[in-house]
């Protein structure tokens, strides 16, 4: 149900207008999509998420390290993508941000 929602909310956000086009925004809410999508597909089709890379660092605690799929992959490279977008984002001074 989660997943619905997400997906919803992620299509609405890359469809609605905006005053200036934003690359790293578009490119976060499509890796968000894909991944959404993707374990969405999996959630439907096989009741589950298949992860499908396990890597083995050679870590105590750490062994093997959490498997994951490429749509893991793309949320949290999404993610990374946001954080980027926001430390980008110029911060309103006060004279701006006031509606005197």
């Amino acid at each position: 149900m989660l997943s619905c929602v997400a997906l919803v909310a992620v299509v609405f956000l890359l469809l609605r207008k905006q005053d200036h086009k934003d690359a790293w925004r578009d490119l976060s809410l499509a890796l968000l999509l894909a991944g959404v999508l993707g374990n969405l597909t999996d959630r439907l089709t096989h009741g589950h998420v298949i992860d499908f890379l396990l890597v083995n660092l050679h870590v105590r605690f750490a062994n093997p390290w959490p498997a994951f799929n490429v749509a893991d992959s793309c949320i949290c490279i999404a993610v990374i993508c946001f954080i980027i977008d926001t430390l980008r984002q110029r911060p309103l001074s006060t004279a701006e941000g006031r509606s005197d």
